[in-house]
């Protein structure tokens, strides 16, 4: 008997626990609940690509023929060692829906490698967006050559000043 009622105030406790912890979490201002925003804008798939020199690549060319393909449309058309320079860095792909018309903004913020927790921001404007929609950000040339790696990021909607839909990465704060 008292190990049975044991057991149900544990559970009658944990329960209560979860609940609590569910209604009492904080909340942003202007935060949408999930990652997936409200289902009329919401960010559908996310393409990261990362381009280096061969002889500091992680990545063997042979391995994956999709990396090498990418690998070989990042660089197509630079001939020169310096154009093939200006192309290296990071390539962020965004996939979205827009299920009724709307002014957005798509905003990458991003923390580089040498700049510590300074965070970077681009922005592109899309205006009546409908229906599939895609956005590509870079980080190359300059940017990458001074700065470094992109660590961290993070992918916004924007919507009348409103983020209805985000995307991030693990290390985004």
């Amino acid at each position: 008997m008292f190990n049975l009622r044991t057991r149900a105030r544990r559970v009658i406790f944990g329960a209560a626990l979860l609940l609590f912890s569910a209604l009492a979490a904080p909340s942003v201002p202007g935060a949408v609940p999930g990652k997936d925003g409200d289902g009329d804008l919401a960010f559908r798939k996310v393409k990261l690509f990362f381009l280096e020199s061969d002889r500091r690549s992680p990545v063997n060319s042979g391995l994956d023929r999709s990396v090498e393909f990418e690998r070989k449309r990042a660089l197509y058309g630079a001939i020169t060692p310096s154009d093939q320079r200006e192309r290296y860095g990071n390539y962020f792909t965004f996939f979205w829906d827009a299920r009724r018309r709307a002014d957005v903004t798509v905003r990458l913020e991003y923390l580089q490698q040498h700049l510590g927790p300074e965070v970077q921001r681009k922005e592109q404007r899309v205006s009546g967006a409908f229906g599939r929609q895609v956005n590509r950000f870079q980080v190359l040339g300059d940017d990458y050559l001074q700065y470094g790696r992109v660590l961290a990021w993070r992918a916004q909607l924007i919507e009348n000043g409103r983020v209805v839909s985000e995307r991030r990465s693990y290390l985004w704060r």
